[in-house]
């Protein structure tokens, strides 16, 4: 290729241009110092707290590994929630903003977390009466479930926050049950893209006792 006066003009650079396509999550782990962390906002109960509730710190990568998406910036979409087996499932407060650092990986934590309400709202311990041998009846069937569908896209951001172009769907589900005593054991499974896949990241407690955090 020339100009018109015959000066060769230098070849065309093709680039790859690469979109990220998947998201992984991990537990927060300081590295490998401690299994895992609750989260330390939204006011969710800590260790050994008797309030009802449980919460996680994840760490999440934006995938290919390999391409560096630093500056990239990811805006998480609330998709609706699925699966309700009782009166519990909670709007999704969604349209978070991550930008995604030089290792891939969003610079803030994804918390995840669900803690009981109160005065009357999502209170989870919220009694409408007693049997016949003086149990208490919740307002609230037990157990109780529901799953988020979290859709995570590329964000330019543009003050609508719909996002640029899809990365991936992510099912969080959620699981109270009531154990007696006034007590209640939640659990949160954070999943990829099918909600029958093993959980990548998990975390369970019980009213007043620890964190559990797996795999």
């Amino acid at each position: 290729m020339e100009t018109e006066q015959g000066t060769a003009l230098p070849r065309p650079i093709e680039f790859d241009v690469v979109f990220p396509e998947q998201l992984t999550a991990e537990h927060e782990t300081l590295g490998g110092m401690v299994k895992g962390l609750p989260a330390t906002d939204m006011n969710f109960p800590g260790d050994g707290d008797p309030d009802h509730g449980v919460s996680a710190q994840l760490v999440v990568s934006v995938h290919p590994l390999d391409v560096c998406f630093k500056g990239i910036r990811v805006i998480e979409k609330d998709k609706g929630y699925a699966g309700a087996s009782g009166s519990l499932p909670q709007p999704h407060a969604a349209d978070s903003v991550w930008s995604v650092g030089l290792d891939n990986r969003f610079g803030l934590h994804d918390n995840i977390g669900i803690k009981s309400g109160v005065n009357g709202y999502m209170q989870w311990d919220e009694i409408q009466g007693y049997d016949a041998d003086g149990h208490p009846v919740y307002k609230h069937s037990y157990p109780n479930e529901f799953t988020w569908n979290c859709l995570f896209r590329t964000y330019g951001g543009d003050e609508n926050k719909e996002g640029i172009s899809d990365i991936a769907t992510v099912f969080q589900n959620f699981y109270i049950e009531s154990k007696g005593e006034g007590l209640f054991y939640a659990r949160i499974r954070k999943f990829l893209v099918d909600t029958k896949k093993k959980d990548e990241c998990s975390v369970e407690r019980t009213s007043g006792g620890d964190h559990i955090f797996k795999p």
